[in-house]
């Protein structure tokens, strides 16, 4: 378990959308402008990253959000999505580092070769103490070879894109460690297409399907004119009259025969346990009172008595 006094944030959040324009260095500083925000059919795209030291060790994960994403956008994205999945394939103890910079220009130039001038120059660098270790650089010419143990950080990513004359980046960002058969992803954060983009009018599109597909629940009036085209108006006007008085008098019949059968259990009771005691005797009424000016003092407002002289409770 990671004790919160042993992280420290070393760069800390930086997140760039249009508004300030897009900076794909690691040491980009966050600029005091407002985040371009998306509408709907309006698309926004926002990087996010963040470096992290644990005890002795950095981490770096950075993430592209993609709001409302043109067709050409969310193409671009599962291209670099891609490649970033090339590049971890290469990652093992005893491969160059520069073989990672050709996993990711063959993918690219194999699915949109275009794109290769837009991709980032610096695909990581090793990690430790320090946030980027200059010999563990990953591009095209470092031939240093990965070795077990050591912490990379690998981060791909495509600048100066345009769709429709909107400038844009996109990124990718994990940190992980070289084992000995392969690596290890620390940071696990999601990062597939369909986990980072997001459609800021589905959620009222999903309402307005669900209130167009929805049955309608007809209303009263509906069921009335109903009945009235089947029977006739002046039928069911009467028959409705007539339900509703049976309704009513057979709710009255019924309350009157429960409140009757309650006071015959009562007095029953009370004869037997106070009245009878085994003489025969029946009692003619359950109160313990002949009138209220025999109450008890204490029976005030609205609080409970126990009256002991009169068996009875208040």
């Amino acid at each position: 378990k990671l004790d919160e006094n042993d992280v420290e944030v070393v760069l800390p959040p930086v997140i760039q959308s249009a508004n300030g324009g897009f900076d794909l260095k690691y040491t980009a500083q966050v600029k005091d402008q407002p985040l371009f925000l998306p509408d709907t059919g309006v698309p926004a795209i926002h990087v996010a990253s963040i470096t992290l030291r644990y005890k002795f060790c950095s981490c770096t994960v950075a993430r592209t959000l993609l709001f409302n994403a043109r067709k050409d956008q969310t193409e671009n994205y599962k291209i670099l999505f891609t490649a970033f999945e090339a590049c971890l394939e290469v990652i093992k103890p005893g491969v160059a580092l520069n073989k990672v910079y050709e996993a990711a220009t063959k993918h690219i130039k194999d699915n949109k070769s275009e794109l290769l001038g837009h991709l980032h120059k610096e695909l990581g660098w090793g990690m430790g103490y320090e946030i980027r270790e200059k010999r563990l650089v990953l591009d095209e010419k470092n031939k240093h070879k990965f070795h077990a143990g050591q912490v990379f950080c690998l981060r791909l990513g495509l600048e100066n894109l345009e769709s429709k004359g909107k400038p844009y980046s996109l990124i990718i960002a994990d940190s992980l460690v070289v084992t000995e058969s392969g690596h290890e992803v620390i940071t696990t954060t999601p990062k597939k297409h369909s986990k980072v983009s997001w459609n800021v009018s589905d959620e009222a599109e999903e309402e307005e399907t669900k209130d167009k597909n929805a049955k309608k629940k007809p209303s009263e009036a509906e069921i009335k004119r109903a009945m009235e085209d089947k029977f006739g108006g002046d039928k069911t006007r009467k028959l409705t009259e007539n339900e509703e008085a049976d309704r009513q008098k057979m709710f009255e019949e019924r309350n009157k025969e429960l409140a009757a059968r309650r006071v015959e259990e009562q007095r029953k009771r009370f004869n037997k346990e106070i009245g009878g005691g085994g003489t025969g005797k029946a009692l003619s009424h359950v109160s313990g009172y002949n009138a209220p000016t025999e109450f008890p003092n204490k029976a005030t407002g609205m609080n409970l008595c126990v009256d002991d002289s009169s068996n009875s409770v208040l």
